[in-house]
């Protein structure tokens, strides 16, 4: 016999135990009904949790707890959603279990029914019905929809949109739904939410908007969408990169080129005084350097430590890149490509947008 059975039978016994003793009250609640355990579960969490249904009908006619919380926060509610047991669920709601109360983690019944290793929609839709709020969010400030997003699953974000979920929500990292889809690119997904109303150019805790994580995550179509709709391709996030420089980092020459033909600035300069050509030579990205150059891009441009793209070129010893700077700018004037042990320090390391 596994644990939770020998608990129920435990509870059971205690409860035929210590109650049957009493003759049914017409009105009142039945002596030691509401009693918890060392877990801080009543009868009626543990006949939930089983999916017994007789009994969770006989505790909640002899006026059980409905809302009485575990040692956890749960309710009987939570762990009916948490342990599958539909019918039990169904039950509950239908006795009036609140489904707006929220467990230690954070979590309401909804929220549990979402998560990934459940993502019940049987359930959520019962929930939904009885009043569930769509929006309703965790400890890290996701709701359903981030969840469903996250985990590439389609018809539980067609169920969430369809009840009209908020797409610009966002998450304790700033992260909206849209944030999120960018970053992963869920071709099926996105189909969803093609003709959906949301902010475009909502910002995440670092300044990013959805078209900087698109651009960052080499998703293409995301991109195109984003700039096709008029996202911002010149918005500057915390460090002062746009889109672009993103884009060049990533290295994906389609995206840099959809920005520069939609309007992108070639010659931003970001906070560390690098225009994106400084960035595509530091990077190594020297496929993306005649791209720039033919959409504008200074080649003479110093940055904020004084290089000109063409110091940076030599710096890396991309002889390439070196001869279509000259060439381009057709200069053969002497360039001083000293390059100190600061700029080693500089350019040594890049962190993530």
């Amino acid at each position: 016999m596994n644990i939770s059975k020998s608990r129920f039978l435990q509870a059971i016994i205690f409860w035929l135990t210590h109650c049957c003793q009493f003759a049914y009250p017409t009105s009142g609640s039945v002596p030691y009904l509401d009693t918890k355990n060392e877990h801080g579960e009543t009868p009626l969490h543990i006949s939930s949790q089983n999916g017994n249904e007789r009994i969770t009908q006989l505790l909640l006619s002899l006026g059980a707890n409905i809302s009485a919380t575990n040692a956890d926060g749960n309710t009987p509610l939570h762990l009916a959603v948490l342990y599958d047991s539909v019918n039990t669920t169904k039950l509950l709601l239908e006795h009036g279990a609140d489904v707006s109360i929220k467990n230690d983690d954070g979590n309401d019944p909804f929220l549990i029914a979402a998560t990934p290793e459940l993502q019940n929609m049987e359930v959520m839709r019962f929930l939904i019905d009885s009043g569930a709020s769509i929006d309703t969010i965790n400890k890290d400030g996701d709701t359903a929809l981030h969840i469903a997003i996250s985990c590439n699953n389609a018809p539980m974000t067609k169920l969430l949109l369809d009840h009209s979920a908020d797409l610009s929500v966002a998450n304790s990292n700033g992260d909206t739904a849209m944030h999120l889809l960018a970053k992963n690119g869920y071709g099926n997904i996105f189909e969803l939410i093609l003709n959906k109303s949301f902010d475009l150019n909502v910002q995440d805790k670092n300044g990013n908007t959805p078209l900087h994580i698109a651009c960052w995550f080499d998703n293409v179509n995301v991109t195109l969408f984003l700039i096709e709709n008029y996202a911002s391709v010149d918005s500057k996030n915390i460090d002062g990169n746009t889109p672009l420089f993103l884009a060049i980092w990533s290295g994906n020459a389609e995206a840099v080129e959809h920005l520069l033909n939609y309007g992108a600035y070639v010659n931003f300069v970001n906070s560390n005084g690098n225009t994106p050509l400084h960035e595509a030579i530091l990077r190594k990205k020297s496929h993306l350097v005649k791209l720039l150059l033919d959409h504008g891009a200074d080649s003479k441009a110093v940055n904020g430590q004084g290089n000109l793209p063409l110091h940076l070129a030599l710096f890396n010893d991309d002889t390439d890149t070196a001869e279509k700077l000259i060439t381009f700018t057709n200069s053969n004037q002497d360039v001083d490509v000293h390059v100190t042990t600061t700029h080693t320090t500089v350019y040594g390391e890049y962190e993530d947008p």
